[in-house]
């Protein structure tokens, strides 16, 4: 780590930075917290999605058991 100086001027010098962290600190947390928000909301539609897909390769798979099965090449159709 950098040994400070100790004198008044590196004592201004970090107070201003002191002044603009704490200034700016509390807007750059609430986007921090925006964004937790949006990645948590992304990836609970995407478990949602996913579901919702396998839901439904179920039920074709029901009613039309040759798509279910892998083997069945239906690329051609």
């Amino acid at each position: 780590m950098a040994r400070l100086a100790l004198n008044k001027a590196s004592l201004a010098r970090e107070q201003r930075q002191l002044d603009s962290f704490q200034r700016f600190l509390p807007s750059l947390d609430l986007k921090r917290q925006q964004l937790l928000a949006e990645r948590a909301k992304a990836r609970r539609q995407l478990g949602e999605t996913r579901d919702a897909v396998e839901r439904r390769m179920v039920a074709i798979g029901e009613r039309i058991p040759m798509l279910a099965n892998w083997d069945v090449d239906v690329s051609g159709l």
